[in-house]
């Protein structure tokens, strides 16, 4: 398995299900991991392999979209990515909010999904 990393990708969003995160926003980490079975013994071409380029697209067009819960978009990244790569064969994909609004908290959360074809 050859493995393909988007490693802390920074995003400014409004996602969350309170009246607040959707006013002022906040700062979301993605960490995106992408398995498959090259076909040939070394990749030369980006058609023989994932565009992260293109996967980057995906997260970002989905991070400005609002979405009230970390998990609902950990889930439809997997998703859409898997439909976009047809040789991904496992997609894992985590959310993380990085200063959630919790009375006293100091600290992240995350949600992570992942899913096999």
């Amino acid at each position: 398995m050859l493995s393909i990393r988007l490693n802390d990708l920074q995003f400014f969003a409004r996602h969350g299900l309170y009246e607040e995160e959707k006013i002022i926003g906040g700062e979301f980490v993605v960490n995106v991991l992408i398995e498959y079975a090259p076909q040939a013994p070394v990749v030369y071409r980006l058609e023989d392999t994932i565009d992260y380029a293109a996967v980057y697209q995906l997260v970002k067009q989905k991070m400005q979209q609002p979405t009230p819960l970390l998990e609902t978009l950990a889930m439809q990244m997997v998703n859409d990515i898997l439909e976009a790569c047809p040789l991904a064969e496992n997609v894992e994909v985590s959310v993380r909010k990085v200063k959630p609004p919790i009375a006293n908290y100091i600290g992240s959360t995350e949600a992570a999904y992942s899913k096999r074809r």
